[in-house]
């Protein structure tokens, strides 16, 4: 008996250990050099290469294959706080259409 409350104690460790972690590149996350924007702050959004320090303040990520604004280009969507979150594009152009068609719709 003692044994099986080890395994859930390490395995309840392991899953809050993963939900602390940042986000990382590959399917979990964007990879430092792609390109993004604070959509929470339109008047002051623009491109901007994402940095391993700025990847390391995401609280959560979430892929949309689907893309954003009526848009098909996929996007990590990547939360800092309540007043700050990210849309992170593969390609500089990408972010750059994005935010120009976020732009245009915004009051």
């Amino acid at each position: 008996m003692p044994h099986k409350m080890s395994q859930r104690a390490h395995l309840a460790g392991s899953v809050l250990l993963l939900a602390s972690m940042p986000c990382v590149a590959t399917e979990r996350g964007p990879a430092a050099g792609t390109f993004g924007f604070d959509w929470f702050r339109p008047k002051s959004a623009y491109c901007q290469p994402i940095s391993e320090s700025l990847l390391k303040r995401f609280r959560h990520c979430e892929y949309r294959s689907t893309g954003a604004f009526g848009l098909s280009d996929p996007v990590y969507v990547c939360r800092i706080n309540e007043r700050s979150e990210y849309m992170i594009f593969e390609t500089r152009s990408a972010c750059a259409n994005n935010l120009g068609t976020m732009k245009a719709n915004g009051p």
